[in-house]
């Protein structure tokens, strides 16, 4: 048997589902193949970032993989998931074995998978869909100063919009630092609540710090 495991070790798989990233829960899914399932085929395993002429893809027996494993790390994504897969797909097809197996681990995000999947000729196909059923991300979409141009002696107004799940909420805090790293000023945990599409208005809270900024 030969088999090629693609695993998605994109950004994206860092957001965490309970107490664990989805890279987290592929790196264990790998792992359990290679003992379970493909124990005693051959194995190539094909991450999002693509191989080097000096490191091509290759098979190795599923035990000497686990031998030698190592927890699966986040990596830039180049080129879609798609190019990865059809690599995968063109390495098998060269491949002179009775059983061949494609295993794709993703989250399956649109962007990476703008077309049809390349279809494995002789082979069995299998995806592994690790998506969140409901995501619960949120992260800051904008930030604006009022007034625009800082005047010294001046309170400053720093306006921080949220965006996440509708009616969602998170605790947040804003840390002033100097030019060179160093912390100026820290305020309390503020508590943002989505309105119903998601959003925070920037303009529904304001926290002032000691040094005399507000947000």
């Amino acid at each position: 048997m030969a088999a090629a495991i693609v695993v998605d070790t994109s950004y994206s798989m860092q957001v965490q589902d309970g107490q664990v990233t989805l890279l987290s829960k592929a790196d264990a899914m790998v792992q359990d193949l290679l003992r379970n399932q493909l124990a005693g085929a051959k194995v190539a395993i094909f991450q999002s970032l693509p191989n080097t002429a000096d490191h091509p893809a290759q098979l190795q027996d599923a035990s000497a993989l686990l031998a030698e494993w190592s927890p699966l790390k986040p990596q830039p994504s180049p080129k879609p998931l798609f190019d990865r897969v059809s690599a995968a797909v063109n390495f098998l097809d060269r491949q002179p074995a009775e059983q061949k197996w494609l295993l794709v681990l993703s989250d399956f995000q649109t962007k990476e998978f703008g077309q049809s999947m390349p279809a494995l000729q002789d082979g069995r196909t299998v995806l592994l869909d690790l998506h969140m059923a409901d995501p619960r991300n949120a992260g800051i979409t904008k930030i604006t100063l009022n007034p625009a141009q800082p005047i010294p002696g001046i309170p400053l107004q720093a306006n921080v919009e949220i965006t996440g799940q509708g009616g969602d909420s998170r605790a947040v805090t804003l840390q002033v630092e100097s030019a060179d790293g160093n912390p100026v000023s820290q305020s309390s945990p503020v508590m943002a609540t989505m309105d119903s599409s998601g959003a925070r208005p920037s303009s529904s809270r304001s926290n002032c710090l000691p040094s005399g900024g507000c947000w």
